[in-house]
């Protein structure tokens, strides 16, 4: 399983790319740093490349999140942080 984020640092979405060799399930979750959840996805992937995003996250308070991705086990299958910034318009 290869797992892309993008973009990072964010402002309001977050793309989350899975590449699998099987068809598998996942839950992908965006937490803060405390733990406290923010969005969980339930994912059914295709094998092969699997397309998700985590949409209208503006209101989010600056700073770090975790973005993790765990099997129907509970296995972490990957685990990154993000930052999220501020949109300035000038």
């Amino acid at each position: 399983m290869i797992v892309n984020t993008r973009p990072n640092p964010f402002t309001s979405n977050i793309i989350v790319e899975i590449v699998n060799e099987q068809p598998a399930h996942a839950i992908v979750r965006l937490y803060r740093q405390d733990g406290k959840f923010i969005r969980i996805i339930s994912w059914d992937m295709a094998k092969g490349r699997n397309i998700t995003m985590f949409r209208d996250l503006e209101d989010l308070d600056d700073g770090t999140y975790v973005l993790d991705a765990v099997d129907a086990l509970g296995n972490v299958l990957h685990k990154t942080d993000l930052i999220k910034r501020m949109l300035v318009l000038t």
